[in-house]
């Protein structure tokens, strides 16, 4: 096995398990006890137990997220996450469809749902260091609402502050601190 990499190690639990990423530092230390584990890794609750390599600071993507290592404000590294890309293009593309199809529906009931979809994407992406893919799902979603609801008629064009003033959209907001 190559300096700076740690050693394969996987392992299933049944209920709460840990993705555990190792620091540089740890990883080149040997024997692996379990209080220097705890004391370098950083765990989360998932149903899965990942060593990734140390050397580098790989990103990968599990659950609708990536992971990537990125600076904190104090200056350490630390491992975000964010909106994986596929997952958020996805959203996005269901929110034109599903605008374009009910833009005949009433406006009571097209804001219902689609206060109800942004809100689902809030609740499962709404983690911390991940706000900026919240903010475009929120923007793509008045454009393309307002897009449909001004191919209605030929009267003319829905203006943004008169939609926002009517029927609202809820704002992107951080739900999850982990």
């Amino acid at each position: 096995m190559g300096r700076g990499y740690c050693a394969p190690i996987s392992i299933l639990f049944p209920k709460t398990a840990n993705i555990v990423l190792l620091s540089k530092y740890s990883c080149a230390r040997s024997g692996y006890q379990d209080e220097k584990i705890a004391h370098y890794a950083i765990q989360t609750n998932f149903n899965l137990f990942m060593l990734q390599r140390c050397a580098k600071r790989e990103t990968f993507d599990f659950l609708g997220f990536t992971y990537y290592w990125a600076r904190s404000l104090k200056g350490r590294w630390v491992i975000k996450k964010k909106t994986a890309g596929k997952r958020l293009r996805r959203f996005l593309s269901m929110l034109w469809v599903w605008c374009k199809e009910s833009r005949h529906d009433p406006m009571k009931e097209q804001h219902e749902i689609l206060c109800s979809k942004l809100r689902g994407f809030y609740q499962y992406f709404g983690v911390r260091s991940n706000y900026k893919a919240l903010e475009v799902a929120y923007e793509y979603a008045v454009k393309a609402w307002r897009y449909w609801l001004s191919r209605r008629s030929s009267n003319g064009q829905v203006l943004f502050a008169d939609l926002q003033r009517s029927h609202p959209l809820p704002m992107p907001k951080i739900v999850h601190g982990f």
